[in-house]
């Protein structure tokens, strides 16, 4: 249990991982130990990578694109977490060098 934690909030995290590790591991390509480890969870968030293990250029076109569609429902498009930037980046990038 991270540091200061209640009861409620981690409680809150196992429901929100019961509604969401699925489609997070299967549709979007993120690891099981990123998506059960809510610490890792927001570093991913916040910097795009899990240090020694994941990174977002890991992901498929497909994969990236459920993950945008996931952080901007979550958290809104306006949330600045670094992940849906580098997302959106990245797919801009793919469309721009289609021929």
């Amino acid at each position: 249990m991270p540091f200061g934690e209640s009861k409620a909030e981690r409680l809150e995290w196992k429901k929100w991982l019961q509604t969401n590790r699925d489609f997070l591991v299967v549709d979007c390509g993120v690891p099981v130990h990123v998506v059960d480890d809510k610490n890792q969870w927001w570093h991913f968030l916040g910097h795009g990578y899990v240090p020694e293990c994941f990174n977002i250029d890991m992901l498929s076109k497909e994969q990236l694109q459920n993950l945008k569609q996931f952080v901007d429902r979550e958290y809104g498009e306006d949330f600045g977490v670094t992940v849906g930037k580098q997302i959106g980046l990245i797919l801009r990038k793919q469309q721009e060098t289609r021929p």
